[in-house]
Parts: C-alpha cells; structure tokens; sequence
C-alpha cells in the first residue's frame, strides 16, 4: 500500500492552483483574435490618432499590425519594442518591458505546472507515496474550491469598480512606478487599448478560472462518490 502525505496534497494544490491561473492568463495572451474580434465592437477604426501631419484613424490592417508588435515583444518574439505606425515613448517601452517580464513568468509557470502535472499523470503508478485525501477530497477538489473562492472575490470587486482594481492591479504588479500611465500623444498605442479592452481580457480570464475550478469540483465530487 502506498504511503500518503499530506505535504504532497498541498503541493498539488498549489501546483494546480497555479496551473489553472497561468493556463487561464496564457490562453488570452496567445490567443490574439481574442483581441481582432474586439476592434469592430469597440469602434477603434475611428479613434483619431494624433500623428505629426495631423490627426487620423488607422485600418483594421494597421491597428492589427500595432497589436502584433507589441504582442510578438512582451511574449519575447522579438527583441525590440515597437507598435507598427504608432509612435511610443521611452517611458512607454520601459513598461512594456516590465509587462514582458510579468508574460513570461506567466508562460514559464504554465509550462513547468503543465509538466509537472503531465508527469504525474503518466509516472504516479510508479511513485510509492500519493496525496492524503482532505475530508475525503482529493487534491484537485480543494484546488478548485480555492481558486473559486478567491476569483469569485476579484470578479465582484472587478465588476463593482473596474478603475480602482485596474490602478490596485498596476501598483501591486509594477510598485513604485507611473509609466503605466500613458500620453497619448506620445504613446500613441494607447488610442487603440481603451480601458475596455483590458476589462473584457479580464473578464475572460475570470471566466477561464473558474470553469476550470468548477470541472476540478466536479471532478473530485465524482471521484469520492466512486470511493
């Protein structure tokens, strides 16, 4: 008989818990239609950008061109910073350089959770030690029950007052810094990120979160009425 632990069942609640949140946030960042099928919605062929020759609006092309660039830098396929036909600051840069770090790191935990947990999937018939039930409840329940507690929470503060979460957010994550806070006659790639883009990726991340937390319970309310 194998032996169980209760450190193990931890771990994996916590290895869980941060492959859901990773996988939720990498899903929206690679996913860049999830970004195209918003410019028509959002009206962002008419905002007028301020260029030196005068002010116009850009094509779908050119907006879609400006996303990419960015996108193909924070996710570091490219090494250099640059929006396409917009112009950007060297404060702007600097906070997508910051954001780029923040992408990675996402990318990074999502790829040694998603190994970690593979491995177990193929290997845990072989490993002589596996994790304590909890109130007989796997591991993948309680990850779940977590997770749903916690963005259930940031989803109803989210949802009450997305401004102050969106300045919360940006003070915890870049501390000490303003050059999240953009011009836009100088970071021009603002015009074409309002604040309601960055609220439905949010949404959709929420969303993510916790439908997968719902099929973690699930799943674990199934396992224990199988015994």
């Amino acid at each position: 008989m194998k032996k169980e632990s209760i450190i193990l069942t931890i771990v994996w609640i916590l290895i869980l818990m941060l492959l859901v949140i990773s996988g939720s946030i990498g899903l929206v960042l690679l996913i860049r239609p999830l970004y195209y099928m918003q410019i028509g919605p959002l009206k962002l062929e008419e905002v007028l950008i301020p260029f030196a020759e005068g002010a116009r609006t850009l094509s779908r092309a050119e907006i879609i061109e400006a996303y990419d660039e960015m996108m193909d830098y924070c996710l570091g396929i490219s090494p250099l910073f640059s929006t396409g036909v917009l112009a950007f600051s060297a404060e702007g840069a600097s906070h997508f350089a910051d954001v780029k770090g923040l992408f990675l790191l996402d990318l990074w935990v999502l790829g040694i959770t998603g190994t970690l947990s593979l491995a177990w999937l193929i290997f845990r018939n072989r490993i002589p030690v596996r994790s304590r039930k909890i109130a007989g409840l796997h591991a993948g329940f309680w990850a779940g029950a977590l997770l749903l507690g916690i963005f259930a929470l940031i989803g109803i503060l989210g949802a009450i007052d997305f401004d102050r979460f969106f300045t919360i957010f940006h003070h915890v994550f870049f501390p000490g810094k303003t050059n999240w806070i953009f011009d836009y006659r100088y970071d021009q790639i603002i015009g074409i990120l309002p604040e309601t883009v960055f609220s439905n990726f949010a949404l959709m991340i929420v969303i993510l979160i916790l439908a997968s937390c719902l099929g973690l319970i699930i799943h674990g309310i199934l396992q224990k009425r199988k015994g």
